[in-house]
């Protein structure tokens, strides 16, 4: 890893720049026990300027493929949601206002240091570009049995606030894989399995097309085709980052017939769509395949999906609420007592009314 930086740094406010910034790694492998990252070069240039941290052009070799992205960062100060700063803890809370006066005429005050990311919530714009990535590089520590075969592209763009992910993520994508072998996807072998598919001996001609939304929860696949020598499935619905599915396919060996009858196939396809369903729960490790007839309690994965993510957003809302009532009470709890009124003994007395105002 190698890192050079040029340019103009202000003590007073360091995120103003200019400053260039060139990076580049080199012959580095990152992974685990199943996958791995080999990178063979990958660099990028980017700047500093205006509390705006940008790389435009970030490209190298990635598992003997092509990778491309771009990185936008905005540091400028913005408001903080309600609800999102951390609270003090009773060792920082002050009975009294500790906050710096002006100083007087002719005199100078003390300097007060401010955190360079302060109350920055810190958006960003992303995208990242694969093409001709290698699956069997990826996973060759695998046992053999688990390997995958295969080229894989990805286009995906995303945005967002780092200070509050995975709540404001958002974005879509596509992915391909080509020339593939995908017998030993967990998913691929329980729709086979739910089809009575018999797999023969693979010929490295599987190819999967999906594209896809991101949410904070997952991706919301918006369109899935895969393609096997034996047969192929279509379909939708939702893959959580907690390795969830909740997926709605459509698939068989009829349904390899029709992908390679083209637009023929496809109109044969809505016909035969409403005739067989196959709801996929579980997890990707794990997946559950369930035969639903003619669709029956199929509801739709993205509704649900929505449905829960309102749910969680009225949540949070309640109890931002709750925690804003509870501070004004607390505020209202601790505040001096108003005067009372005079009254009783505590009057004075008046003079006798008489009716005679001379007297």
């Amino acid at each position: 890893l190698a890192a050079h930086a040029s340019g103009y740094l202000d003590i007073d406010d360091p995120l103003e720049g200019p400053l260039l910034l060139d990076i580049n790694l080199n012959q580095a492998t990152i992974g685990n026990e199943d996958n791995q990252l080999e990178v063979k070069a990958l660099g990028g240039r980017g700047s500093l300027r205006s509390d705006l941290l940008l790389f435009d052009e970030i490209n190298g070799s990635v598992l003997d493929g092509h990778v491309n992205a771009d990185f936008e960062l905005r540091l400028a100060d913005q408001p903080v949601p309600q609800g999102t700063r951390r609270p003090r803890t009773t060792e920082e809370e002050t009975p009294e206002d500790t906050s710096p006066k002006p100083a007087a005429s002719g005199q100078a005050g003390p300097s007060t240091p401010v955190p360079v990311l302060g109350r920055r919530s810190l958006s960003y714009v992303a995208g990242l570009q694969l093409q001709n990535v290698s699956l069997q590089a990826m996973t060759s520590k695998r046992p053999s049995g688990r390997q995958l075969i295969g080229l894989l592209d990805l286009d995906v763009e995303s945005l967002g606030v780092l200070t509050r992910l995975p709540q404001s993520l958002r974005g879509d994508g596509q992915l391909q894989i080509r020339k593939g072998r995908l017998t030993s996807v967990a998913l691929v072998n329980g729709l086979s399995s739910a089809m009575r598919v018999v797999t023969r001996q693979p010929r490295n001609n599987d190819r999967m097309n999906m594209m896809f939304d991101l949410t904070p929860t997952g991706l919301e696949i918006t369109r899935f085709n895969l393609v096997t020598s034996m047969m192929a499935v279509r379909g939708g619905g939702v893959v959580g980052f907690d390795d969830s599915l909740n997926l709605i396919l459509n698939g068989g060996p009829l349904e390899r017939l029709q992908e390679s009858l083209g637009q023929l196939g496809r109109a044969f396809g809505q016909l035969t769509d409403r005739l067989v369903r196959y709801h996929v729960t579980g997890t990707t490790q794990s997946p559950s395949v369930h035969i639903r007839p003619f669709g029956l309690f199929t509801g739709d994965p993205m509704a649900e999906a929505k449905a829960d993510r309102d749910a969680q957003r009225a949540e949070r809302r309640r109890k931002k609420e709750e925690a804003r009532q509870a501070a004004e009470s607390s505020k209202g709890s601790t505040a001096p007592a108003p005067a009372s009124e005079t009254t009783g003994k505590d009057a004075p007395a008046s003079p006798p009314a008489t009716g005679d105002p001379s007297s």
